[in-house]
């Protein structure tokens, strides 16, 4: 999902990505080389990710280059922050619960201007392009393509945009989920792969709600 976000933050989560690698831990000269930017454009890229990202983490310059995260956030935490914030991930969350909105209507709820909408749509169908067979239609404003490639997208799209303790889908019970799952599942399954656990989770209220929606 990186292609949907603006080349500026998509260059800052590049930096968290090059801390993952190095386990937290890295030199100046590795980051430059590594990242392809001079220092002086890393240092303040620096600066730009300790003001974004402020609530989560601190990058630290004493001898290395040191990221802490906080409160037990982590990575992908930084990443869902930022699809939170990108316009372009609210229009399509806005499609995947109100299929039936068109542009006109969804330009007044997210007060933009129609162009803007279509701005976004043709920016998300160019991103996408190489990743999904899908794009986003504008009469009707809906996400279109084969039905498994939409719910695979949408998969992805919710577990990338929110952790594991959030849930967007109102009308689908994650505790009965939970349930089903722990059924359904081994335990020694459920805690060896936690995060396929997760992903159960997220594909079922997807596949859930685009049924109930009539997909």
């Amino acid at each position: 999902m990186k292609g949907l976000i603006n080349k500026k933050i998509e260059r800052l989560l590049d930096l968290l990505t090059c801390f993952e690698i190095h386990d937290g831990q890295l030199d100046m000269d590795t980051a430059s080389r590594e990242l392809n930017r001079p220092a002086t454009s890393l240092l303040m890229d620096i600066l730009q990710a300790n003001a974004l990202f402020a609530p989560l983490l601190e990058i630290r310059r004493e001898n290395q280059l040191e990221i802490l995260y906080k409160n037990g956030t982590s990575y992908p935490d930084a990443f869902a922050l930022v699809m939170k914030q990108d316009p372009i991930c609210t229009l399509l969350e806005k499609v995947f619960f109100h299929p039936q909105m068109d542009v006109n209507a969804m330009a007044n709820d997210l007060y933009v201007s129609n162009s803007t909408i279509y701005r976004w749509v043709e920016q998300f169908n160019a991103a996408v392009a190489d990743s999904f067979s899908v794009h986003l239609d504008t009469y009707p404003l809906v996400l279109g393509g084969d039905e498994a490639e939409v719910r695979s997208f949408y998969t992805s799209f919710f577990k990338e945009r929110y952790s594991f303790y959030e849930w967007p889908f109102a009308f689908v019970s994650k505790q009965e989920l939970s349930l089903f799952l722990d059924d359904a599942l081994p335990l020694k399954y459920a805690k060896n792969f936690l995060n396929y656990y997760e992903c159960f989770h997220i594909q079922l209220a997807v596949s859930l709600q685009r049924f109930s929606q009539g997909f």
